[in-house]
């Protein structure tokens, strides 16, 4: 339904989301932004019954029943949306459906269906058992370039969620995938979605990234998943902050029942100019629909704390800490909600469990380098920090050289090193990361140079990564009642 040209359909996440959950008609309609439900069951030997119902009077506008055995399904689908979408008064062109979306093999379909169904979870065992029916699908339909374009996307985002490793072989497989899927039908909006997150993940292309992803809304501009790509492109890599958003909300609007795209909205409304309090309210609402989900748990407790509401900080961080004790990055944004409460030792009670419990995480991730650095600077642990300095220089020499730079500044200026400091913040150029480097200026005692630099941060760039939780941010403890800083 979503392929037909100038018809709205949500997401199948948001539609499936009443699977089971029976509400009134109007209800549904409402929750969706629909004027009208398909609605159908499936019985004893694949006897299919649908209907169309208008929303606003509750009537059926058209119902029929399939008898179809298990080997008709996937030519059924294209049925039922033809003989809907006529009651409707719509008039399909034979091309309305891209070849490379359907498959005859039923089999494959079925393995699809059940593949896209724990892919839309984005949790660790989602992921593994949508990467299974995928591989399923592909090798019983090997021309379907929906599996491929399915296939692909599901090692992204679980490399994107922490659910993969990221590996040579992980980008073998999405590379092979997506250019597949655009072999076998170009046509497909999820082919292409699919290969625009190859340019951007792994030829570090965004411009491509983002004409491949236009492209794909061009062929589906129903496709929420290509619309929060392209928003996810032109905020965080193309500097296109308005459009962004403007595109990560009509992602939502597709998909308004689905916690991944409220705590995704939620994410880049916080990076927005007064943008925090409608933040909260997206990771209310993905919590409402997906309590299990932790990176919401932490979003909530971060911004709470950011925003020096310390109560209510620390009710969502009870409930994360109990709720995901075995989840490492989310103990991990445990540890950094506790440190914006000033709660140092039991921060480093934390990141010291970590760094025993899973040892993988405490290694490899520069995620956790950067929240146990301060931590460990700030309860005076000064070796310890220069200990893990030089793991992050491990992880993060080659492409972050400037960000490791002040990370080191920054120790020598709160350890005392005052000469160390100013040597090295000398080699860094003067427009790099201003936020960094009013830190470390702050911590210097060049507390009006600092506020310069803030005062740059906040007035001069759109997006608000680095002045987010000036309000609680422990570095410039020292210059709060300045009257630069409270400006």
């Amino acid at each position: 339904l979503s392929r037909v040209p100038d018809l709205r359909v949500p997401a199948q996440t948001s539609s499936f989301y009443y699977k089971d959950r029976p509400q009134d008609v109007r209800v549904i309609a409402d929750s969706l932004g629909v004027e009208t439900i398909l609605e159908g069951s499936v019985g004893p030997g694949f006897r299919v019954t649908a209907q169309l119902i208008d929303a606003e009077t509750g009537f059926h506008l058209w119902t029929r029943t399939y008898e179809q055995g298990l080997d008709g399904l996937p030519e059924l689908t294209a049925e039922i949306v033809g003989e809907a979408v006529q009651a409707l008064g719509i008039e399909l062109q034979a091309s309305w459906m891209p070849h490379g979306a359907n498959t005859r093999v039923a089999a494959a379909w079925q393995d699809y269906a059940k593949a896209r169904h724990w892919w839309s979870k984005r949790t660790p065992a989602g992921t593994d058992t949508a990467i299974v029916y995928f591989r399923r699908a592909v090798d019983e339909d090997p021309a379907w370039a929906l599996a491929w374009s399915g296939r692909a996307d599901a090692h992204v985002t679980g490399r994107f969620w922490g659910h993969l490793p990221d590996s040579d072989a992980l980008e073998t497989v999405v590379r092979d995938a997506a250019s597949r899927a655009v072999e076998l039908d170009s046509t497909l909006a999820e082919a292409r979605a699919s290969y625009g997150a190859v340019l951007h993940d792994f030829e570090q292309d965004d411009e491509a990234a983002a004409r491949e992803l236009e492209r794909a809304l061009e062929l589906n501009p129903n496709y929420a998943v290509a619309r929060l790509w392209y928003g996810e492109t032109l905020f965080m890599d193309l500097g296109r902050y308005e459009e962004g958003l403007r595109q990560v909300r009509l992602a939502y609007e597709l998909d308004p029942l689905s916690p991944i795209m409220a705590r995704l909205l939620g994410n880049f409304l916080w990076w927005s100019p007064g943008g925090a309090e409608e933040a909260l309210r997206y990771f209310d609402i993905a919590l409402d629909l997906e309590p299990g989900h932790w990176p919401s748990h932490s979003n909530k407790a971060i911004a709470l704390a950011c925003l020096t509401r310390e109560h209510e900080a620390r009710a969502a961080l009870a409930l994360l800490r109990d709720s995901f004790p075995d989840v490492p990055r989310a103990q991990l944004d445990a540890a950094d909600v506790l440190g914006i409460l000033r709660d140092y030792d039991e921060a480093g009670v934390v990141i010291d469990r970590i760094r025993e419990d899973f040892p993988a995480e405490a290694d490899y991730s520069s995620y956790f380098s950067r929240i146990a650095i301060g931590v460990y600077v700030e309860q005076g642990r000064y070796a310890a920090a220069m200990a893990e300095y030089r793991r992050l220089a491990d992880l993060i020499i080659s492409h972050s050289p400037n960000t490791l730079a002040l990370w080191l500044a920054w120790i020598y200026a709160r350890s005392g090193d005052e000469e160390a400091a100013r040597t090295v913040l000398e080699s860094v150029p003067s427009d790099r990361r201003p936020r960094q480097r009013a830190g470390v200026l702050a911590a210097l005692g060049d507390h009006d140079q600092a506020l310069e630099l803030l005062r740059r941060v906040v007035e001069e760039e759109w997006v608000v990564w680095d002045s987010v939780c000036l309000a609680a941010d422990p570095d410039f403890d020292d210059v709060r009642t300045n009257p630069k800083y409270i400006d």
